[in-house]
């Protein structure tokens, strides 16, 4: 199945009636949303979002990476932020230019700020 969020997040049939808030070690929150088989989370702080197929959401789990244009910031404020299943205890993340960074989890989300592009390098259990 194709997910497209072209024309808008109604299309996906997302009910917010059923959404729910997790609190990240950053203390940005993330949105929980289900639709019509996709799954999407929402960064309360700056409103980003990320969705994918609720199948793919439910094996890996789900992640935004948002922070201002490079084009404005010499070296943008980036946060990545996410949920994984239970399975999962650390989320190794990659910071362009510099080193690696296992993440622990807590309580299904993991959060991580730099100033440089972050990279998803994988989950271990």
């Amino acid at each position: 199945m194709k997910v497209s969020l072209g024309l808008g997040l109604r299309e996906l049939s997302l009910s917010f009636r059923h959404a729910y808030h997790l609190k990240t070690k950053l203390s940005i929150g993330v949105w929980v949303v289900e639709g019509r088989a996709v799954t999407c989370l929402f960064n309360d702080h700056d409103f980003a979002v990320a969705c994918d197929t609720s199948a793919n959401t439910a094996r890996y789990g789900l992640v935004i990476i948002s922070g201002p244009s490079p084009s404005i910031y010499k070296h943008p404020p980036v946060v990545a932020l996410g949920i994984v299943p239970n399975r999962f205890r650390t989320v190794r993340l990659g910071v362009v230019g510099g080193r690696d960074h296992l993440v622990g989890v807590v309580g299904n989300t993991f959060a991580l700020r730099a100033r440089h592009p972050i990279i998803i390098k994988g989950v271990s259990i």
